[in-house]
């Protein structure tokens, strides 16, 4: 999945991929959450900085940030706690990714992608991860944030004109499609990528619908080509 917390046990097991065993000079996920639990702060941004120097935001992200989240989520709902833990690891995370995209290199797609959250919507990392991975590959990419209001995104749209729009909803509430069937039709044309769990019934059959990082970020390159 596009995100880890906020889900019970068992969508937490099947969001993740099995931990996998700690390569040379980096953590594996079960030694990051360990880290993560301790509120080690400082051990959780250099592994996460380390990781994403190796090997990357998605790698990251599918390898240890899902793992690591469902640990938290597992935590949640057998025990009540580990809010706090998992603050601490977003903040964490956010800052890694803002490390990592400093270094990127300059965009060479001559439109930029264009990435915010439903309009009630204030879960923002998964499109600060999109953003971060898409800096990687080249992409320019302008965050809009949280509670993006439709007419705001709209105004956006015909201001930049980007090649591609990815709207984020992570829960029910936020994630009534029909207004994304009315963003405007620009020229040259833009897709519109919805993704996130938060996605109800009836998605505009103009909008690509995604549900990992992995196709989000495939969604936005098919685009660009």
């Amino acid at each position: 999945r596009l995100a880890g917390p906020a889900a019970p046990p068992e969508a937490a097991r099947e969001a993740a991929p099995e931990s996998p065993v700690a390569e040379p000079g980096l953590l594996s996920a079960a030694m990051l959450a360990r880290a993560v639990a301790a509120m080690d702060a400082p051990a959780v941004s250099v592994a996460l900085d380390a990781a994403l120097a190796a090997h990357g935001v998605l790698w990251t992200w599918e390898r240890l940030v899902l793992p690591v989240f469902a640990a938290i989520s597992r935590r949640q709902w057998e025990t009540g706690a580990g809010i706090d833990i998992e603050h601490l690891f977003s903040n964490r995370l956010q800052a890694a990714l803002v490390r990592f995209s400093a270094h990127a290199p300059a965009p060479v797609h001559p439109r930029p992608v264009l990435l915010a959250a439903a309009e009630e919507e204030q879960h923002t990392l998964a499109i600060q991860a999109l953003a971060a991975a898409l800096a990687g590959l080249a992409v320019e990419t302008r965050v809009l944030g949280a509670r993006t209001p439709y007419s705001a995104l709209a105004d956006a749209m015909r201001r930049v004109g980007p090649a591609a729009v990815f709207v984020w909803s992570q829960t029910p509430a936020t994630g009534e499609p029909a207004p994304l069937g009315g963003l405007p039709g620009l020229r040259p044309a833009c897709r519109v990528i919805a993704g996130g769990p938060g996605w109800g019934e009836g998605m505009p059959t103009e909008v690509v619908r995604v549900t990992t990082f992995r196709d989000a970020i495939s969604a936005v390159m098919t685009t660009l080509r």
